[in-house]
């Protein structure tokens, strides 16, 4: 079942547009048109245009506005025009009806008072309509495709067109209907970032992480350049779970309590504890990095979706048997307690018998306990891999150094551990993992509906060189296996 909270937000969204452009109109209709009025924006070219021409001013908006539609969706997107329809066909549609009011509609002849009430109606409407989270369509649009294709800023090139859309009606206007269209802009202006002020909402995420401060710096990072983009707020607060299921747990029960708008969970654990915190809630989880969602227990579940770094472990055991064909046994390191490690550990014992090649599986379910697993291994294997198991990688200093010692290329399924002092990985770019999953967050809390998780691309050979070197292994047969082959060093 759809989150009732969700739904309810939704309609309460598609209200504010409707009554924002209703207003807008309104007061464009009372007080503007009849003054004589110049402003800048679509409504300032319809006006400008319908003086010189005498044509409607809402049918000339009407098209107008379908034009920038069109061109948003080619250049923009279909989601950004799907956004925007609604403001660029109710604020003409508003505008004909209101037009065709009795003459009786114009309330006031004093110029004065046209423009403050003007500046009041259109700058509440505004700020209606962009806390609701749409844009309002029309000369919004130019700007936005002019930042997408040479990075302009937005806000520079939308009080551009503002400016010289009144300076055009300036040359067939009056002095003092340029001096009161000023007024008007400046008005409107405060008054619709007073209305973006007003309770000072924001929106609440919180991010609890177990491992990679690469994906959360990646997620953090683009959640406020989206906000940013799209005008709204959100409060980020940040978790370290410390794979820890007890403080996950303690960690969840607070976040709910709190009522937060959209909770995101790095690694199975983490995913796992916040899902059983959030049941009986409407509070979206879009978890990322997780490697096997389904085993996990993610998938089918309202309001949770998220990213995965699935493996793809015949690659990786393909790497193994490129760098050292004569491998005879493989030893498989890995935690019970870690849902993501099922199932490439199924995939690799496949693998194996079916090259018929041996292998040793040992397990642990704390870092003393791999540390052992680990140490058990030298000797009795020519190679080891490990999945992307997180109880793994918080002991994998001390598991490569025993490893490399030994002689033996420790290969696992991502580049935090190569960079920890494994030999090689091929995996997902964490940086592109965050980032999507910052995306699908916003989409969310936007009022977007909650998608299957998205299984990111691999294709990405990291190898750390310092290990390469203490091993004597010469990684360039990687170079044909992949477009990419990254070169790390341990701590980097």
């Amino acid at each position: 079942m759809k989150s009732t909270r969700r739904w309810q937000q939704l309609l309460l969204n598609s209200l504010a547009i409707i009554l924002g452009n209703a207003l807008y109109s309104l007061a464009v209709a009372l007080f503007l048109e009849p003054a004589g009025l110049i402003t800048g924006g679509a409504t300032g070219i319809a006006l400008a245009f319908g003086r010189l021409t005498g044509l409607s001013v809402s049918g000339f908006l009407f098209l107008f506005n379908m034009s920038m539609l069109v061109w948003g969706w080619a250049v923009l997107g279909k989601k950004f025009a799907l956004n925007t329809l609604a403001s660029s066909v109710l604020s003409p549609a508003f505008l004909g009806l209101f037009e065709r009011l009795p003459d009786g509609r114009v309330l006031t002849e004093d110029i004065f008072l046209c423009t403050i009430f003007s500046g009041l109606g259109i700058g509440v409407a505004l700020g209606m309509v962009i806390r609701a989270g749409a844009s309002t369509g029309g000369m919004d649009i130019p700007p936005l495709v002019l930042q997408k294709w040479f990075r302009w800023p937005v806000s520079i090139t939308m009080m551009l067109f503002d400016i010289a859309i009144l300076l055009v009606q300036a040359a067939f206007s009056q002095p003092e209907q340029v001096l009161y269209g000023i007024v008007l802009v400046i008005t409107h202006t405060i008054v619709m970032d007073k209305m973006l002020m007003l309770g000072d909402s924001r929106t609440e995420v919180k991010i609890i992480s177990t491992r990679s401060d690469e994906i959360r710096t990646a997620i953090v990072a683009r959640l406020q350049t989206l906000a940013e983009e799209k005008g709204v707020k959100v409060n980020i607060q940040e978790f370290n779970g410390q794979n820890d299921a007890t403080v996950l747990n303690q960690i969840g029960a607070q976040v709910v309590g709190d009522g937060v708008d959209l909770i995101i969970p790095i690694a199975t654990l983490a995913a796992q504890c916040m899902v059983t915190a959030a049941d009986g809630t409407d509070i979206p989880i879009v978890y990322a990095a997780i490697s096997d969602p389904e085993a996990a227990g993610l998938t089918g579940l309202d309001n949770v979706t998220g990213t995965s770094d699935a493996l793809n472990t015949a690659f990786i055991l393909d790497m193994m048997l490129a760098a050292n064909p004569d491998i005879k046994t493989v030893g498989l390191l890995y935690s019970n307690s870690e849902a993501n490690s099922a199932t490439p550990i199924a995939e690799a014992k496949a693998y194996l018998q079916e090259k018929q090649i041996d292998f040793v599986e040992k397990t642990g379910n704390t870092s003393g306990e791999i540390v052992e697993a680990a140490a058990s291994m030298v000797g009795r294997v020519d190679a080891v891999f490990t999945p992307t198991d997180n109880v793994v990688m918080a002991a994998e200093v001390t598991v490569a150094e025993t490893l490399n010692e030994a002689g033996i290329p420790h290969y696992t399924g991502a580049d935090s551990f190569v960079a920890a002092g494994a030999f090689a990985t091929c995996g997902v770019n964490y940086t592109e993992l965050g980032t999507y999953t910052a995306d699908m967050a916003m989409d969310i809390l936007l009022g977007g509906a909650v998608p299957e998780f998205h299984v990111m691309d691999g294709g990405i050979i990291t190898v750390n060189t310092e290990t390469a070197a203490i091993l004597g292994i010469d990684y360039s047969v990687f170079s044909s296996m992949a477009n990419t082959v990254v070169e790390v060093k341990t701590g980097e």
